[in-house]
């Protein structure tokens, strides 16, 4: 997320590796081990003490492409905070059911913002988050003709559900004007009109007029938007993003149904009653 935040982890390896941008807002790089909502101390790679309203929730912060360990990472979700261990893995305590956010933030690393979500399981694994590197943030940035990094960066995983076969020929916009719109194809930006499909392609908009909320509208040639909540792979999504200028970038996903009969905002659930996910890589690396 270019926000003072790709799981980029919400971007696949390669797809988060084109998206460098970077922001203004400074990294914390004081090692701590910070108090969980219960007053705990969450301890990096290890469970931490859950009440009735609250979830574990576990996870690992890897670097992009390289998908080595990072060691130090602040994760916060919530009110909530700890750093990972040797091996890029956290616990932490966040409240059960209620609208949380997931930040992470290492030294030469961009700051990874995830879309608003909420946890109802104990325990939930979010599973690996990429984080973007200085270094290949710089050399990507090529890509992104006119950037201001003083504006935010918006990257976007299309998510086909049940009863869409595909999110091939997904057009985007941005409700906030001014942004720029660059699909990826093969984790690069590059010159498409519309979204191709595949695990490595997504869209990205830079330039977004940072600190505010943003909408992404997707229209698509058979199936139609589903708007939040969006229940998908353990938890619930909704709509809410903010960008953030500087050193971070911000991560949204969109899904897609079937048609202009979808219930937007129903859960997508196969016969067995488990999240459906359509073959489409998710934002984040759930």
């Amino acid at each position: 997320m270019v926000a003072r935040s790709v799981r980029v982890a919400f971007l696949s390896a390669p797809f988060i590796v084109a998206l460098g941008v970077a922001c203004e807002s400074a990294v914390d790089t004081t090692p701590t081990n910070d108090a969980g909502a219960d007053g705990t101390t969450n301890t990096p790679g290890q469970d931490a003490t859950v009440g009735s309203s609250d979830v574990t929730q576990s996870g690992r912060a890897l670097v992009l492409q390289a998908r080595t360990p990072v060691e130090g990472a602040t994760v916060k979700v919530g009110d909530t905070t700890t750093k990972t261990d040797a091996d890029g893995r956290y616990s932490l305590v966040v409240p059960r059911g209620k609208p949380v956010n997931l930040r992470f933030t290492a030294p030469e690393h961009y700051e990874l913002v995830e879309q608003e979500y909420v946890v109802d399981k104990t325990p939930y694994d979010r599973g690996e988050s990429l984080m973007l590197s200085f270094g290949t943030a710089n050399l990507l940035r090529a890509f992104l003709t006119n950037y201001d990094e003083k504006k935010g960066l918006l990257v976007v995983t299309v998510v086909p559900m049940k009863g869409c076969a595909t999110e091939a020929g997904t057009v985007l916009a941005l409700d906030t004007p001014g942004a720029t719109l660059k699909y990826t194809v093969g984790g690069l930006p590059g010159d498409g009109t519309s979204l191709e499909a595949g695990i490595n392609n997504g869209a990205l908009f830079y330039n977004v007029a940072p600190n505010v909320a943003v909408k992404v509208v997707a229209k698509h040639p058979t199936c139609a938007q589903v708007t939040g909540p969006v229940v998908h792979q353990g938890v619930t999504y909704t709509d809410s993003q903010t960008t953030f200028g500087g050193q971070s970038f911000s991560v949204l996903r969109v899904f897609l149904g079937p048609g202009a009969a979808n219930d937007a905002g129903a859960a997508d659930t196969g016969t067995d009653g488990s999240d459906v996910d359509a073959g489409a890589a998710d934002a984040g690396t759930d």
